[in-house]
């Protein structure tokens, strides 16, 4: 099940990145796979992560995902491929599954026609700033900030993306700023082409089975239920509580599910229109002064306060917020 490519048949060439989980390399120009055409990359996890979460498990999960890309219809399929870097096969050596290949991201997977269609992208929180340090950025690095309307393009085609991977039955799970990455182009094309990009999508999980590598909370993403269920198990383990109960709060404090993407998506609409050290707070009980406030209307901004109920089960959906950032 899934397209499965042995590792000693790969031309590996230079490491062009490094995350917590493996190391991401370069394949030749040249190289294709499934008739597509490239660049593509190849993403090998560390010795750890197949040791712990085992390479057969690893293997399984990303045969889904491949098996999941072959099944998809040609539209989806092309709505994947300028969005998202998907596994498109499973890399095997003798020991099981070593890695992936996907898409390398770089503009021309989002835009084919940017005047720079090789240029690296990056992750959205280099623009969750203040807007000195966004203009420092943008005369040092070459950044463009985002323009009213690029903001509002970038926060439609995001809960469009998520709206999407929910329908098919996938929880995201480490939704941040970190993990999202954005192609911001000159303003007189934000319109059209001011676009998130994802990555880190062998963390997904379908939500009746596993996911290639763990899904994990970044720190200032973290939702009240598992917060609830941290203190839970923190208190039982000073109080020397059972193994059983400390090991059944775990195993549900690491389950993360369609209700919190939602709440994890909502705070990256809330931290892309306000720079401030407690956006969230600041949104919750301010006026209609606070830039998202202004800038959506108020069923849009009822739907993002819904989001962040602590009773996972009130959260509005991911298709239900979509279909609200384009009310406006």
């Amino acid at each position: 099940m899934g397209l499965k490519i042995n590792r000693d048949e790969l031309i590996i060439l230079d490491e062009i990145d490094a995350g917590g989980e493996g190391r991401v390399y370069n394949l030749p120009e040249d190289y294709s796979i499934r008739g597509l055409q490239g660049p593509f990359v190849y993403k090998e996890y560390f010795d750890f992560i197949k040791r712990d979460r085992k390479s057969i498990a690893i293997q399984t999960a990303l045969d889904y995902m491949v098996n999941t890309y072959e099944h998809m219809s040609e539209g989806d399929r092309l709505y994947i491929d300028q969005r998202a870097a998907w596994p498109l096969a499973t890399v095997v050596d003798h020991n099981g599954a070593s890695g992936l290949i996907m898409r390398k991201v770089i503009a021309r997977m989002v835009d084919p026609e940017a005047p720079d269609p090789d240029s690296k992208l990056f992750s959205l929180d280099r623009w969750i700033q203040t807007k000195k340090r966004l203009i420092e950025l943008s005369v040092k690095q070459g950044f463009k900030p985002m323009t009213p309307l690029g903001k509002k393009r970038y926060l439609q085609r995001l809960f469009t993306y998520f709206a999407h991977i929910h329908t098919k039955g996938w929880v995201i799970g480490d939704i941040s700023d970190l993990n999202i990455l954005a192609y911001v182009p000159d303003p007189d094309r934000q319109e059209a082409h001011c676009s998130p990009v994802f990555i880190d999508t062998d963390a997904y999980r379908w939500q009746y089975g596993g996911s290639a590598i763990p899904q994990k909370h970044t720190g200032s993403y973290i939702p009240p239920e598992k917060k609830v269920l941290d203190t839970q198990i923190k208190r039982l383990k000073k109080n020397h509580g059972s193994r059983n109960e400390i090991r059944e709060l775990e195993v549900r404090a690491s389950l993360q599910t369609q209700a919190s993407d939602v709440y994890k998506a909502a705070l990256i609409a809330i931290r892309l229109y306000d720079e401030s050290n407690s956006p969230t707070q600041a949104f919750l009980q301010s006026t209609d002064l606070n830039p998202l406030r202004k800038a959506f209307n108020y069923s849009t901004i009822r739907l993002i306060i819904y989001a962040f109920d602590k009773n996972p089960s009130n959260r509005p959906t991911m298709k239900e917020l979509a279909k609200g950032f384009y009310n406006i």
